[in-house]
């Protein structure tokens, strides 16, 4: 603090010196111009003021007195010669003698080489240093962009993770968040799924209109572009499907394709959703393999571990949904209860585990004697229950035939004996008055008395109870 007080005391007492230098210049003429009485000698006066202004500019007195003294002799010029020629060449003289005298006696910068080096590192710094600031600027917009894409992506990952329960839901929930972003037309998700005939072809699940459904199911008909997709990217094979961009993303489960997201998106923003695809796709996977395992272990708490088929219990909520569907629509359907002839002289003569191959056996048959549609169930240890669809009685009773026939054909071998099985075979169909209970005992009572009748029959109750 006191040595700033110091330089500020210091620069003051150079400033009043300077002044003090100036002043007896500027009375000595001020009374030497008053003195004087013809216009020429005070003309004569006011030019020898050049020696004196070009002393000031040499010692480098202070700029301000000398800027005094020069307005001093042009004042003075004016003063006496008014606006004419003369106080016009004082002007002229002076303002020209300042700029030349400082342009000659302005002090060369003598730069030391090391110094001038120095400079030049630095400038080269310098640049650097705003090159630098100028790629951290954009690398910070960059990073700030990206955060929000993070941010907006951890909001729809955490929607998606509570509707990842099965494909409908899961469908419903990725259209609906994915079609809310821009530049997104609409959206069309797919799987790949095994149809009747056990070949997997691409279904379609989201909601779309007949027509457009159409279409796409066209388009992505044994598509080799969508089954050999690995990564995110446009598929060319379907912008004939609304003339517009589609850019896929296929979700692989097991180095297979499950599943693929069509985002039908404005061309501006086809860079944008491949790279998002990028961030998509993996928790999409991971979703899917969800959805899988869920339905799998769905599907194993319904089914019997050792034929595969299905258990009693989901039988008869099929049962009841099917009831449902016969009253509102007046239709009928059929009901087959099955029973292995003497199977228990099997356990006893063979074992339980040539039994078991029994089961399996005949399950098979059954399934292969049966359309897809129809739902096959273990009900009891021995004993299979058959729902049929929109056959007639005819139909119902030739397809209890060949399953009968079908079973009797197949020949079992253990310990080099050879020895085939019956099955008897009881009919019920479905009538406005029955419930669950009461169609599935009219087939019992079938079976019971195709059983009391020497087995290896059918009976068919379709009357009504």
């Amino acid at each position: 603090m006191q040595k700033e007080q110091g330089k500020i005391k210091f620069v003051y007492m150079k400033k009043i010196k300077n002044l003090l230098f100036i002043l007896p210049f500027v009375l000595c003429f001020i009374s030497l111009f008053i003195l004087l009485e013809k216009d020429i000698n005070k003309y004569i006066l006011i030019l020898f003021m050049l020696p004196a202004l070009i002393f000031f500019v040499y010692k480098q007195i202070h700029k301000i007195f000398i800027f005094i003294f020069t307005l001093t002799a042009i004042v003075f010029g004016f003063l006496t010669f008014k606006f004419n020629f003369l106080s016009f060449l004082i002007l002229i003289i002076f303002i020209t003698a300042l700029f030349v005298l400082y342009r000659i006696f302005k002090p060369k910068e003598v730069v030391d080489p090391q110094i001038q080096n120095k400079n030049k590192e630095l400038s080269f710094f310098k640049e650097e240093l705003l090159n630098e600031e100028l790629y951290l600027k954009t690398e910070k917009e960059t990073l700030e962009k990206n955060l929000e894409k993070i941010v907006n992506f951890y909001m729809i990952s955490k929607d998606l993770i509570q509707n990842f329960t099965d494909y409908q839901n899961a469908t419903t929930a990725l259209s609906t968040i994915l079609e809310k972003q821009t530049g997104v037309l609409y959206v069309v998700i797919v799987s790949n799924e095994k149809n009747s005939n056990g070949i997997k072809e691409l279904k379609i699940l989201s909601k779309l209109s007949e027509e457009k459904k159409e279409k796409w199911l066209n388009a992505i008909k044994s598509n080799n572009e969508i089954l050999n997709l690995k990564h995110p990217a446009v598929i060319n094979s379907l912008y004939k499907t609304d003339n517009k961009s589609v850019i896929g993303w296929p979700i692989i489960v097991n180095n297979t394709l499950s599943a693929c997201v069509f985002l039908v998106v404005e061309d501006e923003y086809i860079q944008e959703y491949i790279e998002q695809g990028n961030l998509y796709i993996p928790h999409l996977q991971l979703g899917t393999e969800r959805i899988i395992l869920f339905l799998e272990t769905k599907e194993k708490a319904r089914t019997d571990a050792l034929t595969g088929v299905y258990l009693r219990r989901y039988f008869l909520e099929r049962l009841n949904i099917e009831i449902k569907r016969a009253k509102r629509y007046k239709t009928n359907f059929h009901i087959l209860m099955l029973d292995i002839d003497f199977f228990k002289k099997i356990n006893d003569n063979y074992g339980h585990l040539t039994g078991d191959k029994v089961l399996i056996e005949i399950s098979k048959t059954i399934e292969q004697n049966i359309r897809p549609t129809d739902i096959l169930c273990r009900y009891g240890g021995e004993e299979f229950i058959i729902l049929l669809n929109n056959l007639t009685d005819n139909d119902a009773i030739n397809t209890a035939q060949n399953i009968r026939k079908e079973i009797k054909k197949i020949k079992f071998n253990e310990n080099n004996i050879e020895f085939s099985v019956t099955v008897s075979i009881g009919i019920a169909k479905y009538k406005d008055s029955f419930n669950s209970k009461e169609v599935i005992s009219v087939a019992d009572k079938a079976l019971y008395e195709a059983k009391k009748s020497g087995r290896d029959r059918i009976v068919s109750f379709i009357t009504k109870k």
